[in-house]
């Protein structure tokens, strides 16, 4: 090899060295921006993970709010225009109707068909205290208690919701006499209790409004 081959062959291997090293420097460059690039990024992710999850938590929340807030209104409307609930207390109305048990007064009925003979009310009898009783006589009824027999404008009242053979009785401190006749007055009822021998009911304080 002369030289000039010698001298060109070294100048080009020199030229093609730099190359390479620019270029593997420009790659190197390129990777780094790219890892930088990455690198940034990944808090962005990571709060719009976060947003994403508090999001979807407040409107879960959002949506429990309004279920609560319906149902709500929805118990207080019933409260106050269609039922009311009521617990039992004591034993005047058994078998029916036991102590401890609950039930939903009907608000709804008595304003579109009056009570008649034979339903059982809830009544506020008191400032304290709330009466389930049933109705024995409505305004207009002539009502006699006789011999542990009920009549009504004289005639034998059926019960079917008593238990077979139970009787009804005027006690000492009763208002209503045995065997005299009872004018329930317009506009009110007369009440029993089903279970007679244990009831304090309209024998005691007579017609209710």
């Amino acid at each position: 090899m002369d030289k000039a081959t010698a001298k060109k062959f070294f100048a080009d291997t020199e030229k093609h060295n730099l190359t390479s090293l620019k270029q593997h420097s420009e790659k190197n460059n390129e990777s780094s921006v790219v890892r930088d690039h990455y690198t940034k990024e990944d808090p962005e992710q990571k709060d719009s993970i976060f947003k994403l999850f508090f999001s979807g938590i407040f409107a879960w929340i959002m949506d429990s709010v309004q279920v609560i807030i319906i149902a709500l209104a929805t118990i207080i409307v019933s409260y106050l225009f269609l039922v009311s609930p009521h617990a039992i207390e004591g034993p005047s109305m058994q078998p029916n109707f036991c102590n401890g048990d609950l039930i939903l007064a009907d608000k709804i009925s008595p304003r579109v068909n009056p009570y008649k003979v034979g339903d059982a009310i809830v009544f506020r009898h008191d400032e304290a205290d709330d009466y389930i009783k049933r109705i024995i006589g409505v305004g207009g009824d002539i009502i006699k208690v006789e011999s542990g027999k009920v009549y009504r404008n004289g005639i034998l009242i059926e019960e079917p919701y008593l238990p077979s053979g139970r009787e009804t009785h005027i006690i000492v401190g009763d208002r209503m006499i045995e065997g005299q006749e009872y004018t329930v007055p317009t506009g009110k009822y007369l009440v029993f209790g089903d279970n007679r021998p244990e009831s304090s009911d309209s024998r005691r304080f007579l017609a209710i409004d």
